[in-house]
């Protein structure tokens, strides 16, 4: 009898778990409607809750809704990776997985109503939820860029494996058609309720850990945006010179200081409004000029850094130059259209043995220095020791 009173634990376990996950995740997917993984999170536990529903109360069902519980389950696991699949990527193949268990869906008709081949139903049920797993598993080898990523990509990995297995256990066990007989405490049985317990269980925390990793980085992201030109503001400057003081060999040889020209002019001419309107204008072409060749951010109410990544295929100078005649040329649509915007650089090549934020302080000095000598142009910052001498 003992047994038997597992088996009905672990038949209560298995959709509890997975109403769990379910509700949890429809919460959040709520909350964050354009987020895509806890919709598929929600998606794929409800399907399996029902799977699970199905199949633990076969002897209660029409022979029809019994069959339901293997699509169910394929459509549960693709929902699942779905889940995975969507944090990084659009996957434009869900469809596809789907009108694919449709038909693997009809074959399981036959095979359990036109002629009862148990076998290879069984086969068919672990072959192709090994088949979904294994397809997200290939897919998630991409994005292995964090602890996270490697972890969810071996439990993926784990889960198509653990179904090859199950299969294995069960041709081995040699019960054949006592799969639907829950009298039988078959070694398959054993396998297959624990492993999905278990499975469950860990998908579950996986998921709600990724979610909160998601939703902390865009949070942080969010904090690095500056809110009025949508490119990284001086916080995000600064996480980027922190990361080049960490970094053994550094990431950045350059360093351009910008400030536009005037700009108190023309917020007393064109109001706020105007001022904002150049500040964009001026965002968006550094974006679109230098930001191939590195980080560009506004740190100041007009003022912009921009840290030039190591190996440019052109020199800082170049780039400034370039930069300022992009700025030069932008025309503001009306009721700006009279705004004329120019604007000061200073240039600075980082020295051997010299940090990164030592090279933005000699390119603030030179930029200083473009103003002093008239505004509207590029001037390259001096060596420390003529910077210092000039400065005296």
């Amino acid at each position: 009898m003992a047994p038997l009173m597992g088996v009905e634990l672990l038949f209560l376990l298995i959709p509890a778990i997975f109403l769990f996950g379910m509700t949890g995740f429809a919460v959040v997917a709520a909350r964050q409607p354009d987020m895509p993984m806890p919709r598929w999170a929600a998606l794929g536990f409800g399907f399996a809750v029902t799977a699970a529903v199905v199949d633990s109360m076969r002897a209660y069902w029409p022979p029809d809704i019994v069959m339901l519980s293997v699509p169910l389950h394929w459509s549960a696991l693709a929902a699942l990776m779905q889940a995975f699949l969507r944090r990084k990527t659009a996957n434009p193949d869900a469809s596809a997985i789907f009108m694919a268990i449709l038909g693997f869906g009809i074959i399981n008709v036959l095979v359990s109503r036109v002629h009862y081949l148990p076998d290879m139903r069984i086969a068919m049920v672990n072959g192709v939820a090994a088949i979904i797993v294994g397809h997200a598993a290939f897919r998630l080898r991409k994005e292995r860029s964090t602890a996270l990523d490697k972890t969810i990509l071996g439990f993926v990995g784990l889960v198509a494996a653990l179904y090859l297995f199950r299969l294995g256990r069960y041709i081995g066990a040699g019960h054949g058609g006592d799969y639907g007989d829950l009298s039988v405490w078959s070694h398959y049985k054993i396998v297959a309720y624990f492993s999905a317990s278990v499975l469950g269980l860990v998908a579950v925390l996986l998921l709600a850990i990724a979610c909160g990793a998601d939703l902390v980085a865009r949070l942080r992201r969010e904090q690095a945006i500056d809110a009025l030109t949508g490119i990284p503001n001086r916080h995000a400057h600064d996480l980027c010179v922190m990361d080049d003081v960490r970094a053994a060999d550094g990431l950045y040889d350059a360093a351009i200081m910008l400030d536009l020209d005037h700009f108190k002019d023309i917020n007393d001419r064109f109001g706020h409004a105007g001022g904002d309107a150049a500040l964009v204008a001026v965002a968006h072409q550094l974006q679109a000029t230098l930001s191939r060749f590195g980080d560009v951010a506004r740190i100041g109410g007009e003022e912009f850094a921009i840290l030039l990544r190591k190996d440019g295929p052109l020199p800082a100078e170049a780039l400034a130059e370039r930069a300022l005649h992009a700025i030069r040329a932008i025309t503001l649509d009306p009721p700006f259209e009279a705004v004329s915007i120019s604007a000061s650089l200073g240039v600075a090549t980082r020295l051997p043995g010299q940090s990164m934020i030592q090279t933005l302080r000699l390119a603030d000095v030179a930029l200083y220095e473009a103003k002093l000598g008239g505004r509207d142009r590029t001037v390259r910052a001096r060596k420390p020791g003529q910077v210092l001498k000039s400065v005296a």
